[in-house]
């Protein structure tokens, strides 16, 4: 078949004058009984049959402009090597067509298999599925990692190189190491570190590092290991040790170095900072962590050669433990927080074993970025402009734009590779939505005119790109309306779009733009949206609430309860809400009860909710963001209509000495961490008011999802749910407009 063939081919009037892909260059990414030929302008398609009848192959489709696509009619699926045959025959005949090129099979995200690809969180958060579409790694760029030494574990198989050890009086390591050395590092911490640089990806097994493929790891041990008298083993390592190894590292073969160590507490050191400095002179990009202690950024970070990089956990917000300042030291955060990596494992006797485990750190923060940074060097890029570009490139975090803890921002390194990003702030991956959803968009160095966004397209080969001949919701000028170019945004919801409002279930969101290459950048979101239930029972189910409703003078927005909650049956009886008045020391009940919407801010107006200024029916608003007790007799529904309501700039509760209720008054859960307290002028973070004895430092919900249903504290990584209501010490605050505490819940 294959030689028939051949010499079909061999006999057909066809040449090549332009670019010829040989099939090589795709090999598992191509459809091997199809090709794409581009013909002179102006041939028939008659012409175009017969030529494709020539060598046995059929136009299947006129894609326009002159370009055809053709099935060859193979008996049975070609080997790679035998299509580069096929089209390296049509390159050499004489004749008519200006290309031909292998079909390929598109796919935006490359997923690898590896065994632990689904816990990698943190490559999803930084778009590594597509970055590598466009570069995997080259052995050409090596990583030095100046830590305590990296084990070869079978996920490293192929990518370290020869490195060296500064520690004075380590006995388990050899100086002049080789990688075939059995080295004992009883601390892992290296080699993990290494992994999340270049753990080799799509190998099946374990993780896979930001540069899956092709670029290297030198090990540059500067801290040892002390083994006491009874066995304890401690980390150990001094400035000098650093020093030379730094030194050592002047003029060699290596791009990037990863420091994921640091001094405690020591914010300049000069000796260390010229080391650095005539490193990065030689164009070498150095990369450290900026610590755990919850304090100032350490030494090497701080030193102003490096990039500092701090730690963030899946919902985007600042590590509890990551060091951040004093000033702008931060340059950018990446994923520091439950990261699957490689393990190392010392029996008593000396004999170790190869695992994959979790842990948490600046430390692992890092290497995301040092690998990204061998990924744009890999790709061509300058040395010169790669840490401008990954900070031009970074995304503002979800928890927060703070310069100080988030510096550029969140590390992007699909967008770094193209020099511009999109990104779908909301509604974001895996979240809910409501029926009129808002949509948020951010942008960097995108043509704004390129934009198109498409909404519930046909994707028949799951590959999360809208399927050809799909048709954008908005493309091109409909999308200017909704552009912020100096904030870099583009925000609406949906009825400015459309006239129907989204349905209960799943829905896809891709939107794409060119940047100024023509290249295009692009991202995807999958939600849900879905009526926010309480459920209940005959004999009434407790729940605490908060809904999305915030009370602004002379505003026509009142709702009453039968508005915003509508048990199934359509009795408003079907349910009973409480709230607790901290000034007052009671539980007031509603409906019946005005005091349940007391908020004694000002003299005759509760302004947090109660009546509506001028309301003569004196009908009930919810507070936005105040919590309630529900006994839920019957399920309630919250009304679709209400629930799309939101407030950009987040809500303001009114917070009163004592056990306060609050909530989340959104359709999306929300980083309680992220909550914004101010007094007296001064705004803090929650951690900064509970510092400074404003608030207690936890939060408590009630689980009615147990069996039987019981209070819980809200851990760092917990989040506030859709319309849930919480529990809040205050310590400070009054009834006075001049002594009044506040919180703001955040988007």
């Amino acid at each position: 078949m294959h030689k028939s063939l051949m010499n079909k081919l061999t006999a057909a009037f066809i040449t090549i004058f332009a670019i010829i892909l040989t099939a090589s260059a795709f090999c598992a990414d191509l459809v091997s009984d199809e090709i794409i030929i581009s013909v002179k302008k102006g041939s028939s398609p008659q012409s175009v049959a017969l030529l494709a009848k020539s060598f046995g192959g059929t136009v299947v489709k006129d894609l326009g402009d002159d370009i055809y696509l053709i099935k060859l009619g193979l008996e049975d699926e070609e080997e790679c090597d035998s299509v580069e045959d096929m089209l390296t025959s049509l390159c050499s005949a004489p004749a008519e067509a200006a290309s031909v090129l292998p079909n390929l099979k598109t796919s935006l995200m490359l997923t690898p298999n590896d065994e632990y690809w689904k816990d990698l969180w943190g490559h999803k958060m930084i778009h590594m599925p597509q970055a590598w579409d466009t570069v995997t790694g080259s052995d050409s760029v090596t990583v030095a990692v100046v830590d305590c030494g990296v084990s070869p574990h079978p996920d490293l198989e192929g990518r370290l190189v020869p490195g060296k050890a500064f520690v004075g009086d380590d006995p388990t390591f050899i100086e002049d190491q080789t990688i075939d050395d059995d080295t004992k590092e009883f601390v892992t911490h290296g080699t993990m570190v290494s992994g999340v640089i270049a753990a080799n990806g799509n190998n099946g097994i374990g993780v896979a590092g930001v540069c899956m493929d092709g670029v290297k790891i030198m090990p540059i041990k500067v801290i040892g290991v002390d083994i006491a008298m009874s066995g304890e083993r401690t980390a150990t390592g001094s400035m000098s040790d650093l020093l030379s190894a730094l030194e050592y590292l002047r003029g060699k073969n290596v791009q990037v170095l990863n420091m994921s160590i640091g001094y405690d507490g020591v914010t300049e050191y000069a000796p260390l900072e010229e080391k650095c400095k005539a490193l990065a002179n030689e164009g070498k990009i150095l990369v450290a962590a900026s610590g755990n202690e919850s304090s100032k950024v350490c030494i090497p970070a701080a030193c102003p050669s490096v990039v500092a990089v701090g730690a963030i956990d899946s919902r985007e917000r600042l590590a509890s433990f990551s060091n951040y300042g004093p000033g702008e030291v931060i340059d950018l955060v990446a994923p520091g927080v439950d990261i699957k990596g490689l393990d190392v494992i010392w029996d008593d006797y000396g004999e170790r074993t190869f695992d994959y485990h979790t842990a948490d750190g600046t430390s692992f923060a890092c290497p995301y970025v040092s690998g990204a940074a061998a990924l744009l060097l890999s790709k061509g890029v300058a040395p010169a402009d790669v840490i401008e570009r990954l900070k031009e490139t970074a995304r503002t975090a979800a928890g927060g734009s703070d310069r100080e803890k988030f510096g550029a921002g969140v590390l992007d390194v699909f967008a770094a590779l193209r020099g511009a990003m999109v990104v779908i702030n909301s509604p974001a991956d895996g979240e809910s939505a409501t029926p009129n959803a808002n949509v948020s968009l951010s942008f960097k160095n995108v043509d704004v005119s390129t934009f198109e966004i498409y909404v519930d397209f046909k994707d028949e080969d799951e590959d999360h790109v809208p399927d050809e001949g799909a048709v954008p919701l908005i493309a091109g000028d409909d999308v200017t309306p909704f552009v912020d170019v100096k904030a870099n945004t583009v925000k609406f919801i949906w009825t400015d779009v459309s006239s129907q409002k989204l349905g209960d279930g799943y829905h896809t969101l891709y939107v794409s733009a060119k940047n100024g290459d023509g290249e295009t950048v692009s991202d995807f979101s999958e939600f849900v949206v879905e009526a926010i239930i309480i459920p209940g029972n005959a004999s009434g189910a407790y729940h605490m609430v908060a809904f999305p409703f915030n009370f602004m003078s002379g505003s026509s927005m009142a709702y009453t309860v039968d508005d915003i909650l509508t048990a199934e049956s359509g009795a408003s009886s079907a349910f009973m809400l409480c709230r607790w008045i901290p000034t007052l020391q009671l539980y007031a009940t509603a409906p019946g009860d005005e005091v349940t919407w007391d908020n004694p801010i000002f003299d005759g107006v509760k302004t947090g909710g109660g009546y509506a200024l001028g309301d003569a029916t004196r009908s009930y608003c919810f507070p936005a963001g105040s919590g309630f007790w529900v006994k839920a007799y019957e399920d309630i529904v919250i009304n679709s209509d209400v629930s799309s309501t939101s407030e950009d700039n987040g809500y303001v509760i009114y917070l009163y000495p004592g056990w306060n209720m609050i909530g989340n008054p959104y359709a999306k859960t929300t980083a309680w961490r992220s909550m914004l307290f101010t007094y007296k002028g001064q705004v803090k973070t929650f951690v900064e008011a509970v510092k400074s004895g404003w608030i207690g430092g936890n939060l408590y919900g009630y689980d009615t999802e147990q069996t039987v249903p019981a209070y819980y504290r809200l851990s760092d990584t917990d989040a506030m749910k859709p319309y849930e209501g919480y529990w809040l010490k205050v310590h400070i605050g009054g009834t006075s407009d001049t002594d009044r505490l506040t919180v703001t819940v955040l988007p």
